[in-house]
Order: structure tokens, then sequence, then C-alpha cells
């Protein structure tokens, strides 16, 4: 009965399901999403069920005899972002060595997913040049058709 829950376990509920959910979002696999729960969840010693789907995230908590379930809010978009999970995993190391308080590490969470870091437009259309490129000379591709390739992607491939 979420009534009779303490404000700690709703805390422990935030800090999961906005890891998970932050986790989904910038692509770590889902394997690794459920195992860092299941390491919070021993760390705080609760018992959990995790679902993950590609817009939600549903977490259960078994505290005594009673089962609790939250969803996440809607994961607005997947996208490729390493260095904000290795931000994420690095905030969870801090948790599990008591570096940082439940409080502290709720914060940090929030002003990660409040975050847009992206890389500038221009590079990733140059990276992705060089990449078309690439995949042209591994294909028994010559030099000419790895510059043509990387150039025709540089100027036309991305809108």
């Amino acid at each position: 009965m979420a009534s009779e829950q303490p404000d700690y376990f709703q805390k422990e509920f935030h800090l999961m399901l906005l890891t998970g959910r932050l986790l989904v979002q910038y692509s770590a696999a889902t394997e690794r999403v459920h195992r860092v729960i299941e390491q919070l969840a021993g760390y705080f010693a609760i018992e959990t069920r995790l679902f993950v789907d590609y817009k939600t995230i549903t977490l259960t908590l078994k505290i005594k005899d009673d089962y609790s379930s939250r969803f996440s809010r809607s994961i607005p978009y997947l996208t490729i972002n390493m260095g904000i999970v290795t931000q994420i995993f690095r905030l969870i190391e801090q948790i599990k060595h008591p570096e940082k308080t439940l409080d502290q590490a709720l914060e940090k969470l929030e002003k990660i997913s409040k975050s847009s870091f992206s890389y500038p437009r221009a590079l990733v259309v140059f990276i992705l040049g060089i990449t078309a490129g690439s995949l042209a000379k591994i294909f028994d591709g010559d030099w000419p058709s790895f510059l043509i390739t990387g150039a025709v992607w540089i100027l036309f491939g991305v809108a």
C-alpha cells in the first residue's frame, strides 16, 4: 500500500526508476540496466522486479508482505550517449561505496537527466562521412571510391 510506505522507499523508487530510464534512454544494454537496478536493490536490501520496455520502465518493490509498483515517465527518445551512461555508472559506484547519500545521488541524477550534451552536428556529419568512405574501402573499393563516398555523405548524407 503506497500510503503506508515511508518516504525512504519513495526516494529509492525514484532513484532506481530514474537510473533505469536514463540508462535505457542513452542506450545502455537492457541486461546492464537490470544488473544496475539489482545492484541498487541489493545495496538498499530490497527485493525488486523490473520490466524494461523501450518507452517505459516498471519497477516493483516487495516491502514486507506488500508489493508496490511504479512506472517511469515515458522515455522521450532513444539516443546514444556513452558519456551520460558512464556518469551514471560512476554515480552508482559512489552510492555503493558510501561516497554519496541518497539525496545527493538523486540531485546528481536530476542534473544528468536535464543535461543535453551532444556532439556538434558538423562533427557527426564529418565522422559519418569518414565511416561511409571506410565501408566503401572495406568492401573492396579503391581510394577514389573512399574519397567520393565520404565526400558525398558529408555534402548530402545528413539533412
